[in-house]
């Protein structure tokens, strides 16, 4: 007994060491319940893109392998059919016609931007002890208000505008390091930035968007990667885009941070189809890029989360941009904003394949303001598109597409919205009719449009010195408008030629 006596403080040391490691274990564990996020949003980039989704031609070995260790999306809907709005949703989780943001984007001359109220999902993931940095295009204003630092992230490095714009500048924070930036650069720029990033922040959550400005036209790409594909300017960037996937990724092994890290690729709407050749393929989808058929907002989707998501699988089902807000809130331990509606939803189910999704599921595509497609399950309904051009420049110019009547299709069976259904079932056309002209309502108030620069030739200030990049596509667009205008003249009823684009 004695012996027993003397040696308690030992025992009772013992246990509390015991009970401290069981604590700090804990403690180690819920902070890793809380993943690392990586986000790629690239520009333009079509659903026909990519090898996985059955593009012969392309070369993108690191997305295909990362759909085989992870998911792919059939179904994926950026927010908007172009590309500022299609940020906004991203970030917030709302329509972006909530805030004003209805179907335009912002120039050098625009005073506006991302407005500030909003919670962004750097903001909202904050509290939860997540370091946030931005990689790339931001395009939700370039006024020190509306930028990335502004908005809930650490640090940006990237550029304002979209790549065609009459001026182009780098922002490192909230400074300008460089007027005259070489696009030949950023895809690689901006991916070792966000490993860099990484790195320096790999023993807390963190929260990576990398927002290539590729493949939006003009096309850069590094000479590491010029002709590096023998299929074109477009599948050389498009590869480039790829290894920057596979070089994050391989990062994130390295380090020993690839289970703890949720990684999501998509784009921020179609592609632009008005470019042939340099502008990417929807595949078997209607329309592109500024139109809200399949092919405008409808775009390649994979996600990887090892241990987390089943390898190789192929999920339907519709998922959108404005879903990662509530599903990383749910994720991050962290509650949804009070006082505002956030239309996305937690898709943990779909990701994660543990649990059924809505089969009847509604999503809106909205452009120019208003409301102009509604899905609700399988079944799709289009208001009718006046003509806003002439028959000959409809016809001629590649990618436009013809005015039309109201339509209906059933996405389940015609993805491509081939036959317009709405004769063969006038009360689901009635039914679906109706839904449209009511769903804004759920919206209200929609904010008015904003501001974003349109038409102003003169950047603001702080962009003075900045200069045009080396071969705008404004002046590639006019050059391609006016051989276009040529052929159709010379040859009526035909569209414009891929080869007038090169």
């Amino acid at each position: 007994m004695k012996n027993v006596l003397l040696n308690r403080p030992v025992i009772l040391i013992v246990l509390l060491a015991l009970f401290l490691e069981a604590f700090a274990g804990e403690t180690q564990d819920a902070t890793l319940a809380k993943p690392n996020i990586v986000v790629f949003y690239v520009d333009d980039m079509g659903y026909g893109d990519l090898g996985v989704y059955g593009n012969p031609r392309a070369h993108t070995p690191n997305l295909d392998k990362m759909a085989a260790e992870g998911v792919r999306f059939t179904e994926f809907y950026s927010p908007s059919a172009l590309c500022s709005p299609s940020r906004a949703g991203l970030l917030t989780g709302r329509y972006p016609v909530r805030y004003g943001m209805a179907h335009d984007v912002f120039y050098p001359g625009s005073e506006a931007g991302l407005p500030p109220k909003e919670i962004t999902l750097a903001e909202m993931l904050k509290p939860a002890g997540y370091r946030s940095g931005f990689f790339g295009k931001w395009h939700l204003g370039h006024q020190q208000p509306f930028l990335p630092l502004q908005q809930g992230f650490d640090e940006f490095n990237g550029t304002p505008f979209s790549n065609d714009m009459s001026v182009n500048a780098r922002y490192e924070g909230n400074e300008i390091v460089d007027f005259d930036p070489d696009q030949r650069r950023f895809t690689r720029l901006f991916t070792e930035a966000a490993i860099d990033f990484i790195g320096r922040h790999r023993d807390q959550p963190f929260f990576v968007l990398v927002a290539h400005p590729m493949p939006h036209v003009p096309l850069y790409t590094s000479p590491e990667f010029e002709n590096a594909t023998g299929e074109g300017l477009y599948a050389d960037v498009v590869s480039e885009i790829d290894w920057s996937v596979g070089q994050v990724r391989g990062a994130l092994e390295r380090l020993g941070l690839g289970e703890r890290t949720f990684v999501l690729f998509a784009s921020d709407n179609g592609p632009w189809l008005q470019f042939a050749a340099h502008g990417g393929s929807a595949g078997a989808l209607r329309g592109g890029k500024n139109t809200t058929f399949e092919g405008g907002q409808r775009v390649p989707a994979i996600a990887v989360w090892p241990g987390r998501i089943d390898p190789g699988r192929v999920q339907s089902g519709v998922i959108t941009g404005l879903d990662l807000f509530p599903t990383l809130a749910n994720w991050a331990g962290q509650d949804l904003p009070a006082g505002r509606p956030v239309d996305g939803q937690d898709m943990s189910h779909l990701i994660l394949d543990d649990g059924d999704f809505p089969e009847e599921r509604t999503f809106a595509y909205f452009a120019h303001g208003r409301l102009q497609a509604l899905r609700i399950g399988d079944w799709k309904i289009k208001r009718r598109r006046p003509p806003y051009l002439p028959e000959w420049l409809e016809i001629g110019w590649p990618g436009a597409f013809p005015a039309h009547e109201w339509m209906l299709f059933n996405l389940a069976r015609d993805p491509g919205e081939t036959t317009d259904l709405s004769a063969r079932n006038p009360l689901r056309f009635q039914w679906m009719k109706f839904k449209l002209k009511y769903f804004p309502a759920n919206l209200e108030p929609i904010a008015p449009p904003m501001n974003t620069g349109r038409g102003e030739d003169e950047p603001t200030p702080d962009l003075k010195n900045a200069r045009a990049p080396r071969n705008i596509s404004g002046e590639y667009q006019g050059r391609v408008l006016a051989a276009c205008f040529r052929y159709v003249e010379e040859n009526p009823g035909e569209k414009c030629p891929a080869r007038l684009l090169d």
